[in-house]
């Protein structure tokens, strides 16, 4: 016969309306051999959190994404959950603290129901586009803060204070987006990753981080994505200092737009920070070409902060060009012209990243088109991109390069160097 544990008998055992999700809760408590305690001798999951995190499990349902589906996980899940724990107990769990019990509770329990619940193919019901995730319980006082959608957080507060806020600081909107995942099944997910190859400060802890393990774990970040259908970009064959890119991205119309830059800036899972940049126009490319320029500014309220932090290799910028409606035909939502994420790794001075050899000049290196496009993109550069929509047809078949020169100029022509890639 088992007997209770002092933890057991000192807390109240909650009875959850779930049937299903009251049975893995028992199974849980009846299978805990120790109760992990903070300083001061607080258990960091009693039963009444540990039920919670279990309810709030049960209770996330992803959308029914593409970026869902590719990922083959629930995006932001733990800061759910997490959300979730705090609206029903008053007391705060961190999504990385969520992250590591459900790891632990998957490693230890391996029970069916429970294997259920954390499965990443678990079924995912279709829903109307304008249906959210089911509501956190909210607690008077809780998300009302409507004055600004920018929510920045430092790279290590968010993971390292069981106490700092995840509130969300907008309407619906940026909690499903919160709740949802980078992309929600109405818009177009990010298509393609383009990866930042940095070289570490001599101060940076991704100094460290590479001469352990950087290079293979870049490696294979890179054939997960590619894996799941996006298309895998790097932008240089040299790596730099964060400091000395420019990070102008432009892009090219054959019509004039208005339109904005949405970035969403992820740690991990958590989302950090978020912004919107409108795109500036340069007017023509060229006088015999019906093309629009564009530019913007890739975080412009951000970038600075990025570049004074020591390990960018956990985070991930979600970048679309969203028009906006009043630019549209009346009564239709926005639409996402183009869609990517950014990541950043890291190498050294002295190592190249690609085997091929480049001309003198700018350095530019081949790239893929981008899928469902309806803009033309580069980075740092006036280079052209075919989209395979018809969006943009150039009169003689072109190659499409991203290019990493410090300034770009209309005199960076892609037909003055064929890459290979």
């Amino acid at each position: 016969m088992r007997h209770p544990s002092p933890v057991e008998e000192n807390f109240a055992s909650p009875q959850l309306d779930n049937p299903r999700t009251q049975d893995v809760f028992q199974s849980i408590v009846k299978g805990r051999k120790s109760w992990k305690t903070l300083r001061g001798g607080e258990v960091v999951w009693p039963p009444e959190l540990e039920a919670a995190l279990i309810e709030g499990l049960e209770s996330y349902i992803p959308d029914d994404s593409r970026e869902t589906r590719l990922l083959g996980r629930f995006p932001l899940r733990n800061r759910f959950i997490s959300d979730w724990i705090f609206e029903k107990t008053g007391k705060r769990r961190t999504a990385k603290q969520v992250g590591s019990r459900l790891q632990q509770l998957r490693d230890s329990c391996g029970g069916r129901k429970l294997l259920n619940l954390l499965a990443p193919k678990r079924p995912i019901p279709h829903r109307a586009s304008s249906s959210l995730s089911p509501e956190i319980p909210h607690r008077s006082g809780v998300y009302t803060d409507h004055t600004s959608r920018q929510r920045d957080t430092d790279s290590s507060s968010d993971r390292s204070s069981p106490s700092s806020p995840a509130t969300p600081t907008e309407s619906t909107g940026l909690q499903h987006l919160l709740y949802r995942g980078i992309a929600s099944s109405t818009e177009s997910p990010p298509n393609s990753i383009v990866y930042i190859d940095l070289l570490p400060t001599s101060s940076s802890s991704a100094s460290k981080v590479f001469l352990d393990s950087s290079m293979p774990s870049s490696r294979e970040d890179e054939l997960m994505w590619a894996e799941r259908g996006l298309d895998v970009v790097r932008i240089s064959p040299q790596a730099r200092y964060i400091s000395n890119i420019d990070p102008t991205i432009t892009f090219t119309s054959p019509s004039l737009i208005t339109a904005a830059s949405v970035f969403s800036v992820y740690l991990d899972d958590d989302l950090v920070h978020s912004e919107d940049s409108p795109l500036e126009s340069s007017g023509l490319l060229t006088p015999n070409e019906d093309a629009y320029l564009y530019s913007t500014r890739l975080l412009p309220g951000y970038w600075g902060k990025l570049c004074h932090m020591s390990d960018l290799s956990r985070h991930t910028i979600v970048h679309r060009v969203v028009e906006e409606r009043s630019a549209a035909l009346p009564g239709s939502a926005s639409k996402v012209l183009f869609s990517t994420m950014y990541r950043f790794s890291y190498s050294t001075p002295t190592m190249s990243l690609f085997t091929n050899a480049y001309d003198s000049g700018p350095t530019l290196l081949a790239t893929p088109p981008h899928k469902n496009s309806a803009l033309d993109v580069s980075f740092d550069s006036i280079l052209a991109m075919s989209s395979p929509e018809g969006y943009y047809e150039p009169k003689l078949p072109q190659q499409a390069y991203y290019d990493m020169s410090p300034n770009w100029s209309t005199t960076n022509s892609v037909s003055s160097y064929q890459g290979s890639h």
